[in-house]
């Protein structure tokens, strides 16, 4: 039975719900209202006028595609077409074929005969839920719910509402009347279930991706702390090879400076040691060889200039020499 204003004689909410002749149907209620202890009867009724309008709409598109088919497949068959189809009155400009709906167990299509309301629900959701034609590789998109209410809670309802069919048919007093009343019972106890289910799989998916976020946050910072590390080593092994290249850099002008000098202190020794009576003291001669470089162009280089030898440097020089050789001044 569609949803034909059940919850204006039951109340979802707070409606009494007898244990007999079926116990466990109290329970049903119980376990259905806990997943809508925040809705109000207006909101469970609305999603209960969503979820008839959709079965119903379920079951129309259904027969309207298998009776396609159908057609097409009975062309070349006059008879069994003639079985199926009969004509509508009009004429040949205005008229059409139209299936006889008496014949639709010949479909073998989910109708409202043959399919539980719930069965018909959980494809319906199924459908809306697919995500046969995303791209390879593309993310899942979250569940676009309907405003009436998220999966669970829909099922919620219809449980209720299947509920409330079983009070009516055991209230009813009919000779089948209890059959079809646990028949309704049964499938309220099926919706509750599936909604329990659907619940539990949607808290799990919600907890899941809560902590795939922590763990994503938690690997984001183990990340961006290795590559500190890594780049603090990296600077590290940068600033010391640059060190490294000073220190030779500077070696090797101290070596080229430090050679300079030296060839001309040679210089100065060799010629000194050719003339040691001309220069009665060091200072003397250190004076006389200052220039006497200076006068061949010997210096050193320093901040891109040539300098030259002072005499006080010279001196040193000689005087150093002087005391090598065991020469002594006058």
């Amino acid at each position: 039975m569609f949803y034909f204003k059940q919850f204006e004689s039951f109340d979802p909410l707070n409606g009494d719900v007898p244990g007999f002749p079926f116990e466990y149907m109290p329970e049903i209620a119980t376990r259905a209202r806990s997943m809508l202890v925040y809705k109000s009867k207006d909101k469970i009724t609305a999603a209960a006028v969503r979820i008839n309008s959709e079965i119903e709409q379920y079951f129309r598109d259904m027969k309207t595609q298998a009776v396609d088919e159908l057609q097409v497949k009975l062309r070349d068959d006059q008879e069994e077409f003639l079985r199926c189809f009969e004509w509508d009155g009009g004429n040949s400009w205005s008229g059409m074929w139209v299936y006889r709906d008496d014949m639709d167990e010949e479909l073998e299509i989910p109708t409202a005969r043959n399919t539980s309301e719930v069965d018909a629900l959980k494809t319906i959701i199924e459908d809306r839920d697919s995500c046969f034609f995303l791209p390879k590789g593309a993310p899942v998109p979250d569940i676009d719910h309907w405003q009436e209410g998220v999966t669970h809670e829909l099922f919620a309802v219809l449980s209720l509402w299947l509920l409330a069919d079983a009070i009516e048919w055991v209230q009813n007093g009919g000779k089948y009347s209890l059959s079809i009343a646990g028949e309704y019972a049964i499938k309220a106890m099926d919706a509750v279930c599936h909604a329990e289910h659907v619940r539990e799989v949607e808290w799990l998916e919600q907890f899941h991706k809560k902590s795939l976020v922590e763990i994503s946050k938690a690997e984001a910072s183990h990340l961006q702390e290795q590559a500190d590390r890594v780049r603090q080593n990296v600077e590290s092994e940068i600033a010391a090879h640059q060190q490294s290249n000073r220190s030779a850099r500077s070696a090797e002008l101290n070596r080229a400076r430090h050679a300079k000098r030296n060839d001309a202190r040679r210089m100065v020794a060799a010629d000194w040691e050719k003339n040691i009576n001309s220069y009665p003291s060091a200072e003397q001669a250190g004076n006389f060889y200052a220039d006497w470089l200076e006068e061949r162009g010997v210096g050193y280089i320093e901040k891109g200039q040539l300098k030259y030898y002072q005499p006080r440097a010279v001196t040193e020089w000689i005087r150093k020499h002087a005391k090598e050789k065991g020469i002594k001044f006058r």
